[in-house]
């Protein structure tokens, strides 16, 4: 039988939506818990899953913060920015769920 290393504060995207339990902070590219209560079992699998996952290494939120000034900059010069944001996914570019976060933003 095959033991599942993670513990039950995982938060599986299989069976879970993320978007449920974490967001982007838009100033910093980091991925934070939605929940702000430290005692929230929604913030500590929210907390436990981005440290387990490196969800904020400074790879990542490098690349997710120049990708969001990226943006910022198509926002204000283009009117049609959601076409250039279906671009960017139909592209299949890195963080797709950020790109979309940005658009419902």
């Amino acid at each position: 039988m095959k033991q599942n290393k993670y513990s039950e504060e995982f938060i599986n995207p299989v069976i879970e939506n993320p978007k449920e339990f974490m967001t982007y902070n838009l100033a910093n590219g980091e991925i934070v818990p939605i929940y702000k209560d430290a005692e929230d079992i929604r913030n500590k699998r929210a907390s436990y899953t981005i440290e387990l996952l490196n969800l904020n290494n400074y790879v990542l939120k490098d690349a997710r913060k120049n990708l969001i000034q990226i943006l910022e900059v198509y926002r204000e010069n283009y009117d049609e920015i959601s076409d250039y944001l279906q671009y960017f996914l139909d592209d299949g570019h890195n963080f797709p769920s950020l790109i979309r976060f940005y658009m419902e933003g």
